[in-house]
């Protein structure tokens, strides 16, 4: 009896074609909804009654009976009650559920089966929610090792190399997503595939602080000597893409062109709100103090330990000090950073938890600068922080000051230099950049990190969700 979870069975049934047109509608949202990953879908849920539950235990029971502990037609049964479970946030008991799932799919049809996807990934979101965080990294590239075992059983190669790279990014590991995300462009078969790739190419790029990808550049030029190839609303994707980057690289004359070419391609996009680029910001330069400037290097054979001057990584990513820098958060960041696999050995720390939105910060450095009755998590998610600005057609928001607060002077200023430190896109009017008056920002402090999607879904489009900012109060003008 073949097990077929929801997860295997649509991962299995897409084809290229279908995978094509999906990306494409997708990548049109990506670009308008600050790069919103469009394979995210919550778990259903799976509340049951104590009658239900009872009722599962005893199929299970009876199963166990009559045919065996590893009987195929005990998969069902055991995954929604460890879906119940993962609903009351009985994470123990939910995951020996699912590992039992897991044994049962390994036992009927080898350890490398698609039915298990469904499981693993539920697992990662278990790992996510206990902070387990290394864990669930392991686990998302176990998805990608069986997928790449099954490409010759339906899966799209593409697809596979896809979803790693989204996690990867949205883990603080863009260096790595950047080389799997090369590969994948190796193995693309249409040229909205290749631009989807390079615009998550060049979102890795700004999360590495950076402002242009040579892939998406090489892709746009592609796209343009195959006519009628690419659709509009891939070309429009990644225009829009180029033409942030240009405002980071503050080329605003540039950037213009490109938004008006995003609009001819795409009518949807002429006329939009100023929005934050999603990318990675130091706030200000690093002080030289032996706390963040030298650390102990331990010498064998017991020779006398020597101070090494940090790597500025090191110096940036230093707990004992004022937040240095942040991430623009475009609502599908996971809320914690893993070493990226190609990084020096050097750093501080493995794994660093962020908090706030949109803007996150590093944790310990927040709370560095918290006195200790607003360190906690459910008090400093009380701290709410209110900005009004102006924001020009270059990107750069001006005339910066705190509108409500409840959270100390001290945070206001950080959140003040990180403002200023932001590039938005600006409003659009007819595919033109022009000045907008009165935006507002509201930055909260609670937990950012969040559960993923299943595995390998794209059929779900992402729904419209914005950073907190509010309709102009002001005017606006050229």
């Amino acid at each position: 009896m073949a097990l077929k979870p929801q997860g295997a069975s649509q991962v299995a049934a897409k084809s290229t074609t279908t995978w094509v047109a999906r990306v494409g509608l997708s990548a049109l949202c990506l670009a308008m909804l600050l790069m919103q990953n469009p394979g995210t879908a919550s778990a259903s849920s799976a509340t049951l009654t104590a009658e239900q539950e009872l009722e599962l235990a005893n199929t299970i029971e009876q199963l166990e009976r009559h045919d065996s502990p590893f009987s195929p037609a005990l998969y069902e049964p055991i995954m929604q009650l460890a879906k119940a479970r993962l609903d009351d946030e009985d994470y123990a008991t939910a995951g020996d559920l699912l590992h039992r799932a897991q044994h049962i799919t390994h036992r009927n049809e080898g350890v490398h089966t698609l039915s298990q996807l469904e499981v693993v990934q539920l697992l990662a979101d278990i790992a996510i929610a206990t902070g387990n965080y290394e864990a669930a990294n392991l686990q998302h590239k176990f998805i990608f090792f069986v997928r790449q075992r099954n490409l010759n059983k339906g899966v799209p190669p593409i697809e596979s190399w896809y979803d790693l790279a989204h996690w990867l990014l949205n883990t603080g590991q863009p260096i790595r997503a950047r080389r799997l995300l090369g590969e994948a462009a190796e193995q693309a078969q249409h040229i909205d595939q290749q631009l989807y790739l390079a615009l998550l190419d060049d979102r890795a790029r700004k999360l590495q602080g950076q402002c242009c990808s040579d892939l998406l550049a090489g892709a746009i030029n592609q796209a343009g000597g195959q006519s009628g190839e690419a659709s509009s609303i891939m070309l429009a994707a990644a225009s829009l893409a180029q033409a942030d980057s240009f405002l980071l690289d503050r080329e605003p004359d540039q950037a213009a062109s490109w938004y008006l070419k995003a609009a001819t391609l795409s009518p949807a996009l002429a006329n939009a709100e100023a929005t934050l680029i999603p990318v990675k910001r130091v706030i200000t330069t690093i002080d030289m103090d032996y706390r963040t400037s030298f650390r102990v290097r331990q010498q064998p054979f017991g020779d006398r330990d020597q101070l090494e001057m940090m790597t500025r990584t090191e110096q940036l990513e230093h707990e004992y000090q004022e937040p240095r820098w942040f991430i623009v958060n475009s609502g599908e960041h996971h809320g914690f950073r893993l070493k990226d696999s190609q990084r020096s050995t050097n750093l501080v720390r493995e794994v660093l938890v962020l908090t706030g939105s949109p803007f996150m910060f590093d944790e310990a450095q927040l709370n560095f600068m918290l006195p200790n009755h607003l360190q906690t998590p459910v008090v400093r998610a009380t701290l709410v922080i209110t900005l009004k600005f102006d924001v020009t057609t270059a990107g750069k928001p001006v005339n910066i000051e705190v509108e409500d607060s409840t959270a100390p002077v001290r945070l206001d200023r950080l959140l003040k230099n990180a403002l200023r430190r932001t590039v938005w896109r600006p409003r659009l009017v007819n595919g033109v950049p022009v000045n907008q008056l009165g935006v507002r920002l509201t930055q909260t402090f609670d937990d950012a990190s969040r559960p993923v999607s299943s595995p390998g879904s794209l059929a779900t489009l992402p729904q419209p969700r914005t950073i907190s900012i509010n309709k102009p109060s002001g005017q606006e003008g050229q």
